[in-house]
Protein backbone atom coordinates (compact mmCIF):
# COMPACT_ATOMS: atom_id res chain seq x y z
CA UNK A 1 0.00 0.00 0.00
CA UNK A 2 2.80 2.29 0.90
CA UNK A 3 4.61 1.63 -2.80
CA UNK A 4 1.38 2.43 -4.29
CA UNK A 5 0.87 5.82 -2.29
CA UNK A 6 4.47 6.85 -3.01
CA UNK A 7 4.46 6.12 -6.95
CA UNK A 8 1.05 7.85 -6.63
CA UNK A 9 2.47 10.92 -5.07
CA UNK A 10 5.58 11.02 -7.68
CA UNK A 11 3.13 10.89 -10.18
CA UNK A 12 1.05 13.73 -9.02
CA UNK A 13 4.01 15.54 -8.79
CA UNK A 14 5.30 14.98 -11.73
CA UNK A 15 1.85 16.05 -13.73
CA UNK A 16 2.77 19.29 -11.51
CA UNK A 17 5.73 20.61 -12.63
CA UNK A 18 4.65 19.68 -16.31
CA UNK A 19 1.29 22.25 -15.97
CA UNK A 20 3.63 24.42 -14.11
CA UNK A 21 6.17 24.58 -16.90
CA UNK A 22 3.76 24.89 -19.61
CA UNK A 23 1.99 28.13 -17.49
CA UNK A 24 4.99 30.05 -16.88
CA UNK A 25 5.61 29.42 -20.76
CA UNK A 26 7.88 26.69 -21.51
CA UNK A 27 10.64 28.67 -19.79
CA UNK A 28 14.04 27.53 -21.29
CA UNK A 29 15.57 25.43 -19.43
CA UNK A 30 12.95 23.09 -18.36
CA UNK A 31 12.75 21.98 -15.15
CA UNK A 32 14.02 18.47 -14.59
CA UNK A 33 10.80 15.98 -14.78
CA UNK A 34 10.32 18.11 -18.40
CA UNK A 35 14.02 17.71 -19.74
CA UNK A 36 13.28 13.47 -18.63
CA UNK A 37 9.84 13.48 -20.56
CA UNK A 38 11.57 14.62 -23.64
CA UNK A 39 14.27 13.20 -24.05
CA UNK A 40 12.54 9.94 -22.93
CA UNK A 41 10.10 10.18 -25.80
CA UNK A 42 12.39 11.02 -28.07
CA UNK A 43 14.80 7.69 -27.35
CA UNK A 44 11.53 5.25 -27.88
CA UNK A 45 10.49 7.24 -30.61
CA UNK A 46 13.95 6.59 -32.06
CA UNK A 47 14.06 2.64 -31.97
CA UNK A 48 17.54 3.24 -30.79
CA UNK A 49 18.60 0.79 -28.18
CA UNK A 50 21.71 2.42 -26.72
CA UNK A 51 21.97 5.69 -24.97
CA UNK A 52 25.14 8.12 -24.07
CA UNK A 53 24.79 10.51 -21.87
CA UNK A 54 27.45 13.01 -20.94
CA UNK A 55 27.66 14.68 -17.36
CA UNK A 56 25.56 11.89 -14.71
CA UNK A 57 25.63 14.31 -12.33
CA UNK A 58 22.73 12.32 -10.29
CA UNK A 59 22.24 9.60 -12.50
CA UNK A 60 18.47 11.04 -13.01
CA UNK A 61 18.49 10.70 -16.62
CA UNK A 62 20.37 7.37 -16.66
CA UNK A 63 17.53 6.01 -13.82
CA UNK A 64 14.87 7.73 -16.57
CA UNK A 65 16.22 6.07 -19.21
CA UNK A 66 17.04 2.49 -17.91
CA UNK A 67 13.15 1.53 -18.51
CA UNK A 68 13.59 1.91 -22.32
CA UNK A 69 17.42 1.66 -23.11
CA UNK A 70 19.35 -1.92 -23.36
CA UNK A 71 22.24 -0.61 -22.81
CA UNK A 72 23.17 3.26 -21.57
CA UNK A 73 27.01 4.33 -21.18
CA UNK A 74 27.28 7.08 -19.25
CA UNK A 75 30.36 9.93 -18.61
CA UNK A 76 31.03 11.31 -15.47
CA UNK A 77 34.26 13.70 -15.28
CA UNK A 78 33.70 14.61 -11.53
CA UNK A 79 34.90 11.88 -9.41
CA UNK A 80 32.35 12.04 -6.57
CA UNK A 81 29.96 11.87 -8.65
CA UNK A 82 31.01 8.78 -10.59
CA UNK A 83 31.20 7.48 -6.90
CA UNK A 84 27.41 8.66 -5.98
CA UNK A 85 26.11 6.98 -9.49
CA UNK A 86 27.73 3.48 -9.03
CA UNK A 87 26.59 3.22 -5.32
CA UNK A 88 23.08 4.31 -6.98
CA UNK A 89 23.13 1.95 -9.71
CA UNK A 90 24.62 -0.97 -8.17
CA UNK A 91 21.74 -1.06 -5.59
CA UNK A 92 19.46 -0.81 -8.76
CA UNK A 93 20.92 -3.44 -10.74
CA UNK A 94 20.88 -6.24 -8.49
Amino acid sequence: MKRVLKHTKRKIYRGLQYILWLLQGKPIPANDYVKQLIVKTGFKKSRHTTFVETGTLLGRMTGTLSSVAKTIFSIELNPDYVINARTVFACKST
